[in-house]
């Protein structure tokens, strides 16, 4: 009896298929407060996340986000909201929280608006992953290198912790001692 070759073997295959994941991340590199998505990502390729993690800066391109998630395990989307208090902070939310709070009358969710549509859109077609977490990063025009440093740092320990619950890295729990070099801020994270 001859091995079994080509699609049909892959398919039958003992082997579990891999899980994958995205970090996603939205904003506009032009107004410092909403920059904060390219800050997450780039400090996360500095944690030298696993290849089955996808790191992904979608600038406003919303619609992208459902060819970042098709066929993923988890999503984690980072999107900015303008400030309301100081000290800022990360909240996470889950779909339905996401849903609920985007739908709100509250000023600050209405930047969320098109982000909305895309993952209503999402839903719609199926092409849900398992798992779906936001990460909603209050940030302003106003704050200091240090507050964009703490909001960042706080970000992808979140992201991290996220990652980790679901199995994706078997970094440490501890908080990030890593210094994360942003050349174009003239800082370190």
């Amino acid at each position: 009896m001859r091995p079994k070759t080509g699609s049909f073997a892959r398919c039958q295959s003992d082997t579990p298929p891999s899980r994958t994941a995205c970090v996603a991340a939205f904003g506009d590199i032009l107004y410092h407060g909403s920059a904060l998505g390219l800050y997450i990502i780039e400090a996360m390729r500095q944690e030298a996340p696993t290849p089955s993690i996808e790191l992904a800066y979608l600038g406003d391109e919303y619609a992208s986000l459902a060819s970042m998630l098709f066929e993923k395990d988890l999503g984690v989307v980072v999107h900015w909201l303008p400030a309301r208090r100081t000290p800022l902070r990360v909240r996470t939310m889950d779909t339905r929280e996401f849903f609920t709070f985007a739908a709100s009358g509250e000023e600050s969710a209405c930047v969320l608006r098109p982000l909305s549509r895309v993952v209503q859109g999402i839903c719609l077609a199926d092409c849900m992953p398992a798992e779906l977490v936001f990460l909603l990063v209050e940030s302003g025009m106003e704050e200091s290198h240090a507050d964009v440093r703490r909001v960042v740092r706080s970000a992808v320990c979140r992201t991290m912790a996220v990652l980790r619950a679901s199995g994706f890295h078997s970094g440490q729990g501890a908080p990030l001692a890593r210094i994360y070099g942003m050349p174009w801020l003239k800082i370190a994270l």
